[in-house]
Order: structure tokens, then sequence, then C-alpha cells
């Protein structure tokens, strides 16, 4: 079961766009689908956008690390927090 590290309230689709982008780049994230860049993953994270809450959500398959990966996430994107 997935468990969700952190939520990231975003305005729109441009601003999701943004973050999915530096989400991807940092974590070497792989498209989960060909034809849609808002929902990434690897073996770590799983990280997609959710129009219908204007939010990015990233989670972790990994229950026992989601503490080690929020510290991550926090020590690369603080404005996130």
């Amino acid at each position: 079961m997935a468990e969700i590290i952190k939520t990231i309230p975003v305005s729109g689709k441009e601003q999701a766009i943004r973050v999915m982008n530096a989400l991807t780049d940092k974590y070497d994230l792989i498209l989960t689908d060909p034809d849609n860049s808002l929902d990434t993953s690897n073996e770590k994270f799983h990280a997609y956008y959710d129009a219908d809450r204007q939010r990015i959500t990233i989670e972790t398959n990994d229950a026992d690390s989601v503490g080690e990966h929020l510290k991550e996430l926090l020590a690369d994107f603080p404005t996130f927090f």
C-alpha cells in the first residue's frame, strides 16, 4: 500500500508542470504513461498531479521509509514545506 509523503498545492496545470519537471529531474522519475507528463515514478517515489484537487501528491510504496524520504524532499525542495 502506498504511503503519502507530501501533497503540494499548485495553482493550476502550468505550475504543476514546473513542479513535476523539477521532481522528475531531481529524482530521475520516469513517465508512468508516455502521454501524461504529470504521472511519474521510480523505485522510491510516485508523483502525480490531481487536477480536481489542484495538488501534486508524492508517495512511496515503502511505508517504513516515509520519514527518510520526507527529510530528503525537505532538504532538496524546502519551499514545498
